[in-house]
C-alpha cells in the first residue's frame, strides 16, 4: 500500500513536533538516538518525516523529550481549514474557465449549498 498525501502530511507534521521538542528539551538529534538506542540519521528520518514512528516508538520519544506524547501527534483539527484549501482550490479552477461574473455566482451557490 502506497503513501498518501495525508500520510506524508501526518509524518511531517509528526517530526515537527519532535524536533520542536526536541529542540525545547536542549538535546541534540545525537543525544535524543542515544537514549532512543537508534542512530542520530533515523532521528533525522524522523524530523524530516521520512520515517514513520511505530506507537511504542512515540511513547519513548515523549518520554525523553519529556513531553506528553499527545504533543507530539499532529492535530487534525488544521483539517477544519481544509473547505477552505477546497474552495480556493474550486476558486481556482473555475476562474481558469470562467470570467469572473459567473465564477462569482457559481460561488455563491456553492456556498449556499455545499460549503459551509
Amino acid at each position: 500500500m502506497g503513501r498518501t498525501s495525508i500520510d506524508g502530511n501526518f509524518y511531517a507534521k509528526l517530526g515537527q513536533n519532535v524536533a520542536a521538542a526536541r529542540e525545547k528539551s536542549g538535546l541534540t538529534q545525537e543525544e535524543l538516538a542515544f537514549k532512543l538506542g537508534v542512530t542520530r540519521a533515523s532521528i533525522s528520518n524522523v524530523e524530516l518525516g521520512k520515517q514513520r514512528v511505530l506507537a511504542h516508538q512515540l511513547s519513548e520519544f515523549a518520554h525523553f523529550l519529556d513531553v506528553p506524547y499527545e504533543q507530539l501527534i499532529p492535530q487534525f483539527d488544521e483539517r477544519k481549514n481544509n473547505k477552505s484549501a477546497i474552495r480556493e482550490q474550486i476558486e481556482k479552477k473555475l476562474s481558469e474557465v470562467a470570467d469572473d461574473k459567473s465564477v462569482e455566482s457559481m460561488l455563491r451557490k456553492i456556498s449556499g449549498s455545499a460549503v459551509k
